[in-house]
This record gives C-alpha cells, sequence and structure tokens, in this order.
C-alpha cells in the first residue's frame, strides 16, 4: 500500500508538471510580445501602382529573414482586385514565408468608415493577443484636413476607399485610448501637430511625415525588424525612410521629412503654443515667410518657424523649444521637396498657420481638438 501511494503521488506529481509545462510551451504561441497590424487602403492611385503588392512582398522578405522576431505581423489589405481580407505574414522554418488569410469582411462597410476599423482592431486584438501592440496606416493622407466621411456632413484625413476618406477625430475616437505602442503613418502629411495632438492619448509613439511622401512609401523589408525589436527602433525606422530617398539619385525624387514624436509631451506642447499664440499680435499679422511643406494652396507650414514668427516673448519661445525638444524624439528632412521646395528648417512636426478669420474654419479646422484647446485663446483673447 505504501508503495502504491507513493507511485500514485509520483503519476499525480508527474501528471501536474506535465500539465504546468503544457502550459508554459503553449503560453508564447497564445500571447506574442507584439503584434502589428498593417492597415492597408489600397482601392486608390496606390493600389492601381502596385504599390501594395510591393509592400506585401518586402513584408514576406522580412518575414522569411528572422525579423518578426516572435512577433505577429498581420495585414488587412482592400484593393480594386480583392475584398478587403485580414491576412498574417508568418515565417515556416523552411526559410519561406506565407501569406495566410484569416477573415474576410464585407465591402459594403468602406475601410474609412469608423465601424469597419474598430471591427479589424478587435479582431487583430483577438485573434494575436500580444502584450502591446502597433499599427501601421498605409493609403494616402492629407493630415489634420476635416472633410473626411464621418463627424461632419461632407466634411479627408486618412486613408482613401475609393473616393471615401476619414478625418483625423473619427481616427481618433476609433483608436481610444493606449491602443498601441506606435502608429507609423506610411502616407503623407499625417506628422502635424494637429494631428499628433488629436493622437496623443492612441499612441506613445507616432512615425509621420510633415510633407508629402513618395508613393513607394517605406521599406517593410527593413523597417519590419525594427517594429518587433524588443524595443520598437521607431528612431531607425524613420532614418530608413529618410536615407532611402535622400540617398536617390534623381533630385525630382529626393524628397523627404520624417519625425518620430513622444505623445507624452503633447500637452506640454499645446500649453507653450497657446502661451505664444495668446501673446500675438494676431490678427495684425505680419507679413511673413513660415517654411511650407506643400505647394499651392499650404495647410502645413513648419510649427516651430510659425512660433518664431509670431512669437513676441523671448521665455515663451525658451518653453516652447523645450517642450518640443522632449517631444520630438527624431526628425529628418532632404534639402529640398520633389527639387521645388527648399528646406529650410524643419522641427519634426507642421502645423496650420492662422492668417485670417476664414483661415479658422477652413477644412473644418475649428472641429479639431488642437483648434478648441490651442488655438481658440489666441482667437478669442480680449
Amino acid at each position: 500500500m505504501h508503495h502504491k501511494h507513493s507511485l500514485l503521488t509520483v503519476i499525480a506529481a508527474m501528471i501536474i508538471v506535465a500539465a504546468m509545462m503544457v502550459s508554459c510551451h503553449s503560453e508564447p504561441e497564445l500571447k506574442s510580445r507584439r503584434t502589428v497590424l498593417v492597415y492597408m487602403i489600397a482601392t486608390n492611385s496606390l493600389g492601381t501602382g502596385g504599390f501594395n503588392a510591393d509592400d506585401i512582398e518586402e513584408m514576406l522578405q522580412a518575414a522569411r529573414n528572422g525579423g518578426l522576431n516572435g512577433g505577429r505581423l498581420l495585414v488587412y489589405h482592400t484593393s480594386y482586385t480583392q475584398s478587403p481580407t485580414l491576412y498574417e505574414i508568418k515565417a515556416e522554418s523552411t526559410g519561406k514565408a506565407v501569406l495566410t488569410k484569416l477573415k474576410g469582411y464585407s465591402q459594403d462597410v468602406p475601410s474609412v468608415a469608423a465601424e469597419r476599423m474598430a471591427e479589424v482592431i478587435a479582431d487583430t486584438k483577438s485573434i494575436a493577443p500580444a502584450d502591446d501592440y502597433g499599427l501601421v496606416m498605409w493609403s494616402h493622407g492629407s493630415g489634420w484636413l476635416q472633410d473626411g466621411m464621418e463627424g461632419l456632413p461632407s466634411i479627408r484625413s486618412f486613408g482613401q476607399d475609393i473616393n471615401k476618406t476619414m478625418n483625423v477625430t473619427t481616427l481618433a475616437e476609433v483608436l481610444g485610448n493606449d491602443s498601441f505602442s506606435f502608429i507609423y503613418f506610411d502616407c503623407c502629411y499625417m506628422g502635424a501637430v494637429e494631428v499628433a495632438y488629436e493622437l496623443r492619448h492612441a499612441a506613445r509613439y507616432i512615425v509621420s511625415s510633415p510633407s508629402e511622401l513618395p508613393t513607394p512609401g517605406m521599406d517593410y523589408s527593413v523597417n519590419v525588424p525594427c517594429f518587433f525589436a524588443r524595443t520598437p527602433d521607431l528612431a531607425k525606422a524613420a532614418w530608413n525612410t529618410y536615407d532611402f530617398y535622400n540617398r536617390q539619385s534623381n533630385a525630382s525624387m529626393r524628397t523627404c521629412t520624417i519625425s518620430v514624436v513622444d505623445t507624452r509631451y503633447m500637452d506640454d506642447l499645446a500649453d507653450a503654443c497657446r502661451e505664444i499664440m495668446v501673446k500675438s499680435t494676431w490678427p495684425a499679422v505680419p507679413d511673413y515667410n513660415v517654411q511650407k511643406y506643400m505647394s499651392g494652396t499650404c495647410y502645413h507650414y513648419d510649427l516651430r518657424d510659425y512660433m518664431q514668427s509670431i512669437c513676441t516673448d523671448d521665455r515663451a519661445l525658451a518653453a516652447f523649444d523645450k517642450a518640443l525638444a522632449d517631444a520630438i524624439v527624431f526628425e529628418a528632412a532632404t534639402e529640398r521637396l520633389w527639387d521645388r521646395i527648399e528646406i529650410k528648417k524643419h522641427c519634426g512636426l507642421s502645423a496650420y498657420m492662422i492668417r485670417t478669420q476664414s483661415n479658422l474654419t477652413a477644412k473644418n479646422y475649428n472641429t479639431l481638438s488642437w483648434y478648441a484647446d490651442v488655438v481658440s485663446h489666441m482667437v478669442e483673447k480680449q
């Protein structure tokens, strides 16, 4: 009896240990260290140009080269030739990488609709739970411009799904608070202070371009490993994108502005800008020449050049520079944009310049949090 009891005890102990070993070994499969979602809307000129296929191939290349580092890479993709689908890019032990379909979606909900984006993010977190999440936004972009499909009637900001776009205020509502460790905007004009401020609670870091980004966007084969480093190396990812374009031999392609913003300092930056604006001489605006990041009607000027041009208090500018230095982790810019605009100043964020009363409602500027919390105090000062 004594031996039998001991044997049963040993067997029971072995079962418990085996169960513990199974749970320990299965845990990493259930929950990875990081999941990155690439939200790819290619029902536009980028899709017809094949840039979506190029970038997915670059992601597969990164996976083949071990760039996922134990994490999971999901891609929500919609194009003229493929209905909306959530895929996963997986590395196989054979040294190959595969694109696996996880879920299909109906085409009657636009990919720039809050409803669809929220569904895809929820699916991502359910299918590929992780300790933290990264988000890459892939499409066209126009920055803070509030003329997208939701929030206000006939009011684009992120994305272009055929003829529909999404407001940045809607994007902020969908992403919520502390949803992502980083957001990388692989699109144009999203490096605006208005965008970073609107999304300051959604992600710790935001990588974006104050100006246009050439249609090839970033090189995923070199940037995916940055996203899956133990601590995401966003400065390296931003540098990779800048360096790729700065090395172009064709002057018209040697164009790039990019920055990494630490959103924890956006409130400090807002406070500093508000102080400068309230003390400015607006609406008696001097005839100043602030650094532009676009031709024609300009919605994106260099933030620091703008603040310096209206500042009447050296201490206020010093406070702004301190907040800016805290907020900008990395910034880089080529010497020119499209060989047309010389970049003399680049602080890492753009801003819309308020020159006249009509600027306040241009593209529904007055619907932004940045307007409510910062610009309105300048406008309403006695």
